[in-house]
């Protein structure tokens, strides 16, 4: 077997170092001065150069800056129903209606209640006819 030999080359960012590490990202050659460290913030496996973490981290910026913009832009049109529901449940015409509905509902009730106590009579006295 024949060993392959590494070709070295400069580091794209520095122009510096010599290395033989790749950039997962571009694919260009980065020296471990110009990689991005992995932390516990960026939890990287591959090698990266500080160009290309950079350019993703602007990319993540700009779509969370998205996210929020359409996050203000769901909770504006919330606010504009729940306004434009308040004045519609002020006005008089409204509330004339939720009370003419209560006041069905109260007698509904009251029916249903007479029609309980009278089935609830009629099982007593047929309970006690024979006695």
């Amino acid at each position: 077997m024949r060993e392959e030999e590494k070709t070295t080359s400069k580091c794209h960012v520095c122009e510096e170092n010599e290395t033989d590490i790749e950039c997962q990202g571009c694919d260009e050659p980065v020296c471990e001065n110009c990689c991005v460290v992995p932390t516990y913030m960026n939890q990287l496996e591959e090698a990266r150069c500080t160009m290309c973490q950079d350019r993703l981290d602007v990319e993540r910026w700009r779509e969370n800056d998205r996210e929020v913009a359409r996050q203000d832009a769901l909770e504006a049109k919330r606010v504009e129903r729940r306004k434009k529901m308040r004045e519609n449940y002020s006005k008089p015409e409204n509330v004339e209606k939720r009370r003419l509905r209560k006041i069905e509902r109260k007698r509904l009730q009251a029916e249903r209640e007479m029609e309980a106590m009278k089935r609830l009579a009629s099982v007593f006295s047929s309970m006690f006819r024979g006695m």
